[in-house]
């Protein structure tokens, strides 16, 4: 029906065109400063809707991953090297890398991060570090099947750099969700 009201409109635009010189159908090639001024506004307009596109949620940007260990079927550590959270579960505002198994925040801000770790009895721990220096850190206490975890809020700069590395070498993480590396903008 749209269709049809609007190929109707375009006949009635087009037969009194159809009959003029072409002379009288050119366009001016120099538009007016009126033209030019709506121009710049709308120029404006689109720029300004674009830095509000961009922040949501009382001007806060997105940013939040969740990364787990993909590797089969468990992952031996050793002490300084960075624990291989390959799987990707969301990477909103992509600052998680899955090659290098870190953040890195696209935006400065506040950040709550948080590590979980599904654990052999002889893993010592793990150490979160931000841009190469520690901050936080998990422990076994050598109980069997043992879980470890730490949450930490912080405020970053953006291109800090936050991954997590083994604090010693023994033991292994079990691969699969239930060890995980979590971390999302809070302000």
């Amino acid at each position: 029906m749209l269709f049809l009201v609007l190929s109707g409109l375009l006949l009635l635009v087009a037969e009194p065109l159809a009959g003029m010189p072409s002379d009288e159908l050119e366009v001016d090639p120099q538009p007016d400063a009126a033209l030019m001024t709506r121009h710049a506004h709308y120029a404006d307009l689109g720029e300004i809707k674009a830095k509000l596109e961009e922040r949501r949620d009382g001007g806060h940007l997105h940013v939040a991953f969740s990364a787990y260990v993909n590797s089969h079927p468990n992952t031996p550590s050793i002490a300084g090297h960075v624990v291989p959270f390959g799987g990707l579960i969301t990477n909103v505002g992509y600052g998680y890398n899955t090659r290098t198994n870190a953040f890195t925040a696209p935006y400065g801000g506040i950040y709550f991060f948080f590590v979980a770790l599904d654990i052999s009895k002889d893993f010592g721990g793990v150490k979160l570090l931000r841009n190469g220096q520690y901050f936080a850190a998990a422990h076994n206490d050598y109980r069997e099947n043992t879980h470890i975890s730490v949450g930490v809020t912080m405020t970053l700069n953006a291109r800090d750099v936050i991954n997590v590395t083994y604090e010693t070498t023994g033991g292994h993480v079990d691969s699969g969700i239930s060890s995980v590396f979590t971390g999302f903008k809070l302000a």
